[in-house]
C-alpha cells in the first residue's frame, strides 16, 4: 500500500477504495446500458470528483475500481461515445493516439475545421485535384510545392491521401 501512497497525488486510489460509493452511488443505470454520472459535469460532458486531494474524472475512477488498475500513461475510452458513462463495460484504455483516431473515425471530432472550412487552409478541392492530377502525371513534389506555395510535406500527404481525403 506504501507505492499507492506515492501515486495518490497524481491518482487517489487509496480514496477511491475506501468509498466506492462515492462513484457508483452517482451513477443513474440508463436501459441503453449506459451508467451515467449524476455529480458535476464538466464543460466538455465528462464527469468530475473530487477524491483525496484531486480532482478526476467520474469514469477514469469507474474503470480503477472496476479493473483495480489504472494502466499507466493510458487513456480510458468511452466505446459507446458517451463521456458521463461510467460502465466499466463501455471503458477500455487506449493510448492517447488510439482515442484520437476513435475520435476521428466516429466524426466526434467537434470545433476543429477541416479542409477548406479551415481560415488558415492554403488549399481548396479544386487545388488539391489539380494536385493529384499533376502529381499523376509525373509532376515533382518539389515543383508542385513551388506552384501552389506549400510544403513539400503537405504535397505529399495530399498525394497519398493522408490530408483532403
Amino acid at each position: 500500500m506504501q507505492a499507492i501512497s506515492k501515486l495518490i497525488k497524481k491518482f487517489p486510489f487509496e480514496a477511491i477504495l475506501a468509498n466506492p460509493d462515492r462513484v457508483w452511488g452517482k451513477v443513474l443505470k440508463t436501459d441503453a446500458g449506459c451508467w451515467n454520472w449524476q455529480g458535476r459535469i464538466q464543460a466538455d460532458g465528462y464527469g468530475q470528483m473530487s477524491a483525496g486531494n484531486a480532482e478526476i474524472l467520474a469514469h477514469r475512477a469507474a474503470y480503477f475500481l472496476a479493473n483495480r488498475i489504472l494502466p499507466s500513461g493510458l487513456c480510458i475510452m468511452h466505446k459507446c461515445d458517451n463521456p458521463r458513462c461510467c460502465n466499466p463495460d463501455h471503458l477500455i484504455a487506449g493510448t492517447h493516439a488510439q482515442n484520437m483516431a476513435d475520435m476521428r473515425l466516429k466524426g466526434r471530432r467537434k470545433g476543429i475545421c477541416l479542409g477548406n472550412k479551415n481560415g488558415r487552409a492554403k488549399l481548396n478541392p479544386d487545388t488539391v485535384k489539380k494536385i493529384r492530377d499533376e502529381r499523376a502525371a509525373g509532376l515533382r513534389l518539389i515543383d508542385l510545392s513551388k506552384k501552389f506555395s506549400v510544403g513539400v510535406s503537405t504535397v505529399s500527404r495530399v498525394c497519398r491521401m493522408e490530408n483532403w481525403k
